[in-house]
């Protein structure tokens, strides 16, 4: 999908469906922080982040958040 935020879903057999996202240093990190926080209140995906160096300085700086 080119920069900012690829997605893949994978419903597994029997299980919920699985949502990778990827972030690398795009200039609006908030749009990934929000679409995992909306599928995260979901409760019926399961999500997992991959996020660049670049975009975890950019998150810290402009959301003023860190990785847990």
């Amino acid at each position: 999908m080119g920069r900012g935020v690829a997605t893949g879903v994978s419903p597994p057999p029997g299980g919920r469906p699985r949502l990778a996202v990827a972030h690398s240093g795009s200039s609006a990190p908030q749009l990934g922080v929000a679409c995992l926080e909306a599928l995260h209140g979901l409760g019926s995906i399961e999500t997992h982040l991959v996020i660049s160096e670049g975009d975890q300085l950019g998150i810290e700086h402009e959301l003023s958040r860190r990785r847990a």
